[in-house]
């Protein structure tokens, strides 16, 4: 099984549903749930305030992954650690 991340997008195979992982639920008795949030759609020009909290949680076991979502999988680039070192006279005491 493969993991999936918040953020993910993912696809539930029964239904076909869809949408970014927004949460992850863990229940004490060892179920997990992944709430699905799904691409809001503009109708006439704009978006219904009812469509903002639609989401939808669904077994762990049902979904699969199709992509990266939001979480961008780029290299990462290697930079200098640190900045410049400013240069400190030494006291002696």
């Amino acid at each position: 099984m493969i993991e999936i991340r918040l953020g993910d997008k993912v696809r539930d195979r029964v239904t076909g549903y869809s949408g970014i992982a927004t949460s992850r639920t863990e229940f004490l008795n060892g179920c997990i749930q992944i709430e699905l949030t799904p691409k809001l759609k503009k109708v006439n020009g704009g978006i219904k305030p009812e469509d903002l909290a639609v989401g939808m949680a669904i077994d762990e076991g049902q979904l699969e992954r199709v992509g990266p979502g939001i979480n961008k999988e780029a290299p990462v680039k290697k930079s200098r650690s640190g900045g410049p070192m400013r240069k400190v006279p030494r006291r002696i005491y």
